[in-house]
């Protein structure tokens, strides 16, 4: 089985290639990995973005809708890293026992809802209207701005 290496240069430029092979900058790095993986089956390719390309710098985002579960399934079999979930305090009370039934039945470590601190909803939606009145704001403040906080530091 071909294991890749990632280089990354000084300047930034990143390159794929056969571990057993010199790695030079690529410009097209992740046509060189679709170019690897070509007829690659979900383990391999996961386990190869997860565990080589991306390794410590990756986590998942997940609405935990039914098509979720399949990549939740293949998560934990291939790495540690933190998962989060975009939330609202208006999700519905079934919505949230899926989602947990969810994260237990499949063994998510270190799950995190995330979510605006009371201090930013109260600020900036004191009402709970915001969503009818401005959908755009209200997706801002309640899922865009804590879901960027949660995925600081990671590439991918």
């Amino acid at each position: 089985m071909t294991r890749l290496a990632v280089a990354t240069s000084r300047a930034g430029d990143t390159a794929l290639g056969d571990t057993g092979d010199a790695v030079l900058p690529s410009a097209d790095p992740f046509g060189d990995l679709q170019r690897c993986l070509d007829g690659a089956g979900p383990s391999r390719i996961l386990q190869t973005v997860i565990g080589e390309v991306f390794a410590g710098r990756i986590t998942v985002v997940s609405s935990f809708a039914a098509d979720s579960a399949v990549l939740l399934h293949w998560w934990p079999k291939s790495t540690d890293r933190r998962r989060c979930c975009s939330s609202t305090q208006g999700d519905f009370p079934e919505a949230i026992e899926h989602r947990d039934r969810l994260v237990r039945h499949l063994g998510l470590r270190d799950f995190r809802s995330v979510r605006p601190s009371p201090e930013e909803a109260s600020r900036l939606d004191a009402g709970l209207r915001r969503a009818a009145l401005d959908s755009n704001g209200c997706c801002a403040f309640r899922k865009v701005a804590p879901l960027e906080r949660a995925l600081a530091g990671f590439a991918a």
